[in-house]
């Protein structure tokens, strides 16, 4: 490698180096790291082009200068459009970009087609995607009803991480979903996000508003998988979906 390239590729290392260390403290998550681009980290490190060599150089010196990554940039699906977060300390909990779903509307059609075989929406009966509440500009992705409680349930969706505003966006549901319920004559409501990222800090944040409006919001994070089997392998009775695109949505811990 040239001088000149080693000094364009450092030249984008203190970079983002200096983004990170300005922080006041280490990100928590993916919402409060730095972030840009690939084909911008490239092109500030000399590389005009995606290439193996391209990204192997700055990874190595992105490694070399103790800076994380996400995703890693070795990862085959990384294109140049992708957005690159960086850290120096781990952040726990994060989902590689390929279990994933790409946006919000294949993770509702998922969730939509298989409803009933996913162990944290049991209990839930689906009314209506997308549904806009009486009277209000404000859409929410599913409306729900828990058929032992008779609850009205609203389901938020974010395919990858949650951004800063969710807090505020899932109060204002909250507050469709109680004047929704009393009109309704329903014992009471309740809201749920999923996201494909945790977020500590706006999970504190979101628990802290729930909490002052006397609302209960519950947080599940999924993950995506597939599973290959022979075509002489039994299905299972209860469904594909068990074996084959599972998704698993789990409750993040608040600390």
């Amino acid at each position: 490698m040239r001088q000149s390239e080693r000094n364009k590729i450092e030249s984008c290392v203190q970079w983002i180096a200096a983004r990170i260390d300005s922080l006041e403290r280490p990100p928590e998550s993916l919402t409060e790291a730095p972030d840009s681009r690939l084909q911008v980290v490239l092109g500030r490190a000399g590389f005009g082009r995606r290439t193996d060599r391209s990204l192997a150089a700055v990874r190595a010196a992105f490694e070399a200068a103790g800076i994380r990554t996400y995703p890693d940039l070795s990862d085959p699906i990384v294109t140049r459009d992708e957005r690159i977060y960086f850290f120096r300390e781990p952040i726990p909990g994060l989902t590689r970009p390929g279990a994933l779903f790409e946006t919000e509307h294949l993770l509702e059609g998922f969730l939509v087609a298989n409803f009933d075989r996913l162990e944290a929406l049991r209990g839930l009966r689906l009314r209506s995607r997308q549904y806009r509440f009486p009277g209000s500009q404000r859409i929410i992705d599913l409306l729900c009803e828990d058929r032992a409680t008779r609850y009205l349930v609203g389901v938020e969706l974010k395919h990858g991480p949650a951004d800063r505003g969710l807090p505020a966006q899932m109060i204002d549901y909250m507050v469709e979903l109680e004047r929704l319920s009393k009109k309704e004559g329903r014992p009471g409501f309740r809201g749920v996000v999923v996201t494909g990222q945790p977020d500590s800090r706006l999970k504190r944040l979101l628990d802290g508003a729930a909490a002052e409006q006397g609302f209960r919001i519950d947080w599940l994070v999924y993950r995506a998988s597939m599973t290959l089997h022979a075509p002489d392998v039994p299905n299972d009775p209860q469904g594909d979906v068990r074996n084959v695109g599972v998704v698993s949505a789990e409750t993040i811990n608040s600390d």
